[in-house]
């Protein structure tokens, strides 16, 4: 038995094939999507999450973990584009501070933005945003709106 869940949860749990769907197909370029690979679909797909997901260590790690071959350069872009290099600057070891060990140096809005970051870094051709303003200041909601804006554009 699957769990009854709605909207966007069921229709990425399904593209990412965690459960199969009970009736229907689901197909891709016309292609019923289980002919491809699990980890072609699931490379293709970028998640955002309501609740932030933090990747233990760095916020270096936080962008390797989606995308081995980026370098530092490059994160950085994307984190000036995000306009939250200044903040990273100002942490105590920058882009090699522990965020996961540190919870609290960053706000929720500013770490909804590494979810952001870890998405321009993997440049998927599909995006799911899951309600990633909610529960978010005025500020970082100003933020998080760039970087949709930002992300869509890529």
């Amino acid at each position: 038995m699957v769990k009854q869940e709605h909207g966007k949860t069921t229709i990425t749990n399904l593209l990412e094939r965690l459960y199969e769907p009970q009736k229907g197909e689901i197909r891709i370029n016309q292609k019923d999507y289980t002919e491809y690979s699990i980890s072609s679909i699931r490379d293709k797909i970028g998640y955002i999450m309501q609740e932030v997901q933090i990747v233990p260590n760095t916020i270096i790690d936080n962008i390797k973990y989606v995308n081995s071959k980026i370098t530092k350069e490059e994160m950085i872009e994307i984190f000036k584009t995000l306009k939250m290099h200044e903040k990273i600057m100002s942490l105590p070891k920058g882009y090699h501070t522990n965020i996961y060990e540190n919870p609290d140096i960053l706000s929720t809005g500013e770490k909804q933005m590494i979810s952001f970051a870890r998405i321009m870094a993997m440049s998927p051709d599909v995006i799911i945003l899951d309600e990633v303003t909610s529960n978010l200041s005025w500020e970082n909601e100003e933020l998080i709106k760039n970087a949709i804006n930002q992300v869509t554009k890529r």
